[in-house]
């Protein structure tokens, strides 16, 4: 079972917190510059996109590790 650390902190969630915050403001906010929500998503995007580098190097790593082990027996 996931923690709720866990889940907020997922790439999934923090997707779709972008997408209401966005919507909120697009909304209420109609003359809000695109120009400034481009650059809001797109360091979100970035942030999410290291995560998931960082993510895959990492499980990389671990099966290097064990298959390193198995071949050391």
């Amino acid at each position: 079972m996931r923690t709720m650390l866990d889940k907020i902190k997922s790439r999934k969630f923090l997707m779709a917190l972008l997408a209401a915050v966005t919507a909120f403001i697009k909304a209420y906010y109609p003359d809000f510059p695109d120009e400034a929500l481009y650059t809001l998503a797109g360091v979100a995007l970035g942030y999410i996109a290291v995560e998931g580098f960082v993510d895959a190097v990492a499980q990389l790593a671990q099966w290097l590790a064990k298959r390193s082990e198995r071949n050391a027996h």
